[in-house]
């Protein structure tokens, strides 16, 4: 696999047979530490793991992130604007 992370608020983790980072046996992988750096995200931080299956990704969101994005829907939602 290949995991980065273009804006530091998220890691994407594409399939990549030749990429630096593969499942363990339990099915389980490490996040790099200088992603985790660029993200704030320390070990045993609670994340949100969503899956693209068109695009073939899976995306970690920081739990700071969720609340932003979360934040910013509650604000649009109440202004009643449409997304």
């Amino acid at each position: 696999m290949t995991l980065t992370s273009p804006d530091g608020r998220a890691v994407l983790v594409r399939r990549d047979d030749n990429g630096p980072v593969s499942l363990t046996d339990r099915l389980r992988f490490a996040v790099p530490l200088t992603l985790r750096a660029r993200c704030s995200l320390r070990s045993g931080d609670p994340v949100l793991l969503a899956a693209n299956p068109h695009r073939d990704v899976l995306v970690i969101y920081t739990m700071p992130f969720v609340d932003q994005l979360l934040v910013s829907a509650h604000e649009t939602m109440m202004s009643g604007e449409q997304p």
